[in-house]
């Protein structure tokens, strides 16, 4: 609080409230012959040049840290590392100099002035939109020691953008010193999300980087580190777990909710291939104690777990040999050898269409087995004692043509029916079909559809169950359309918490996205992107929805006629 306070207020306690915060402030009078000026500035007029209100354009080599601090600018890399940091200074560098300078709320690029033995360097902005070459007043973009050092611009910096200046010169060494770099800023107040700042208050790092969220529906992340700025205007209250923090002009204030060393419910997911999975945990809040993450374990994915296509379905049957015999096969191939063990691989029939052979001398009576005996069997019967049709509810109709053609061979006694390695088994007893009706499913056996869903291959066929006191997250779905219909916009998708476990939680993902170019409109008329107009002197071509003119050399091109 800065306070050109009265007499009548002096050493009065007032109570402010921030966001969800209390403050006691004490009004004093500051002591004779000291002054008083707002976070951010300097009284020097070589640092500091007032160009509108709200922005000052200061050379970021003349600050004190504590100054610089109290700017939205971070410079995130030095390569290689500078001799001297109050202005920075290379004496004998080998390789190109390269200083990258954050500007996370945006603003505007106003001189700069190298000195040295370097050959040239140039300046450039990075931001999610590529690279672009940075020009001075004058028109170039490379920049020489023969020529004036400094260099003059007028370039506007859009929010979340790099400046990277590049110093090159003589692979034998040279030296340079960056005398001035200014760049007018909005004088906003924030504080920077650091993490020594944020250690300080909560005296714990939250997990993932994530301090907590903001907005109307608190569904806006807010991040905090050393490799960037992360920047948070004054008057915001972010949310955590189990506490708030608020920026109050450039100081970052946290207070606990709630007990902090108690973690919140988070879903855990099973990451990774079948060989080698760790599990993975997501909370339902954000701002987590870093200390409640659980060290990861071996875990089994979920489409490890379901005997997928092992074995694969039967091949059609062959064609009938001279024996009035056909075959089919299926594999085990890539399911191990569990499968090998208790899965037939071939099976052999009797045709039925074909007349069964005159006895020969010798017998070749079947020798039935328990729960079996020796009958002359159509092929529709033969289909209705198999299990795969008792459990699918099948109808074997097209094999009951009417005739009664048989073959000698063992059926299953009532009540019986033939599992899928050919033995005669109680019906209860056979093995299940999962939904796509073509995988068998051993009988007890349990088969993970999610993390809370299984199903179970039971007596009474295969039937579906959730896990009590389980939760876990649904599939995204599909990226809404593009907010904009022309430029940049953006997207969403959702997902939503499921199981009987669950308080229903929807977790929302935003994505830019791109929509084309839009058109402009001049004087009630529209032009498409890339459309040309001018006059004797310009030419002016439509680019992202306005005109970017340019003094021509040659013939210009016609008007709109009215």
């Amino acid at each position: 609080f800065n306070l050109n306070a009265p007499k009548s207020i002096l050493d009065e306690t007032t109570l402010y409230v921030v966001g969800q915060k209390e403050y006691l402030v004490t009004v004093k009078r500051c002591e004779e012959g000291a002054t008083t000026q707002a976070p951010g500035t300097t009284t020097s007029p070589a640092q500091t040049t007032q160009t509108s209100p709200g922005i000052e354009c200061d050379d970021i080599m003349s600050l004190t840290n504590e100054e610089f601090n109290r700017i939205p600018a971070s410079i995130s890399s030095l390569k290689p590392h500078p001799d001297n940091m109050k202005p920075l200074e290379w004496l004998a560098a080998t390789e190109d100099i390269v200083v990258v300078v954050q500007l996370p709320v945006g603003g505007e690029l106003n001189a700069i002035d190298v000195i040295g033995t370097y050959v040239s360097y140039i300046i450039e902005v990075e931001n999610e939109n590529g690279k672009s070459t940075v020009k001075n007043v004058e028109g170039s973009s490379d920049f020489t020691s023969e020529k004036s050092t400094r260099n003059v611009f007028k370039e506007d910096i859009p929010e979340g953008s790099n400046v990277i200046l590049t110093i090159q010169g003589p692979v034998d060494g040279f030296s340079a010193k960056i005398a001035e770099l200014r760049i007018c800023i909005d004088t906003l107040e924030f504080c920077s999300l650091n993490s020594a700042n944020v250690f300080k208050e909560l005296a714990f790092f939250p997990a993932d980087n994530i301090l907590g969220v903001v907005g109307p529906e608190n569904v806006t992340v807010v991040l905090y580190g050393d490799d960037q700025l992360y920047p948070i205007e004054d008057g915001v209250t972010i949310f955590g777990f189990c506490y708030e923090c608020t920026c109050l002009g450039y100081d970052l204030m946290c207070f606990k909710k709630t007990n902090c060393d108690e973690c919140p419910d988070y879903y855990t997911e099973c990451v990774g291939n079948c060989t080698d999975a760790k599990t993975t945990v997501t909370f339902a809040t954000q701002g987590v104690p870093a200390s409640c993450i659980p060290d990861p374990t071996p875990c089994t994915p979920e489409e490890c777990t379901t005997p997928h296509n092992c074995p694969t379905p039967w091949s059609p049957w062959s064609n009938c040999d001279h024996k009035c015999q056909h075959h089919r096969e299926r594999s085990c191939e890539d399911c191990g050898v569990s499968c090998e063990s208790n899965y037939n691989t071939t099976e052999t029939e009797s045709c039925p269409s074909c007349t069964t052979p005159a006895p020969s001398t010798t017998s070749t009576t079947p020798v039935c087995v328990e729960n079996s005996f020796l009958t002359c069997v159509t092929p529709f019967e033969a289909c209705m004692s198999e299990c795969s049709v008792f459990r699918k509810g099948s109808a074997c109709n097209n094999l009951d043509n009417g005739t009664d053609t048989c073959v000698d061979k063992c059926q299953c006694a009532d009540n019986y029916k033939r599992n899928m390695f050919g033995q005669c088994v109680p019906s209860v007893e056979c093995e299940c079909y999962d939904g796509a009706m073509t995988t068998p499913i051993p009988l007890t056996y349990t088969v993970t559809i999610g993390m809370c869903e299984y199903c179970e291959c039971e007596a009474s066929g295969y039937n579906c169950y959730e896990r009590n006191d389980c939760c876990e997250w649904s599939d995204w779905a599909d990226w809404s359309d593009c907010s904009a219909t022309c430029g940049v916009g953006h997207r969403t998708r959702e997902r939503t918490s499921k199981g009987l476990g669950c308080n229903p939680t929807e977790a929302i993902l935003i994505e830019s996205c791109e929509a084309g170019e839009c058109p402009c409109e001049i004087d009630g008329k529209i032009m498409n992107p890339g459309e040309t107009v001018g006059d004797q002197c310009h030419v002016c071509t439509c680019r992202n929805g306005q005109l970017d003119c340019e003094t021509m050399d040659e013939e210009p091109l016609p008007w709109y006629d009215e």
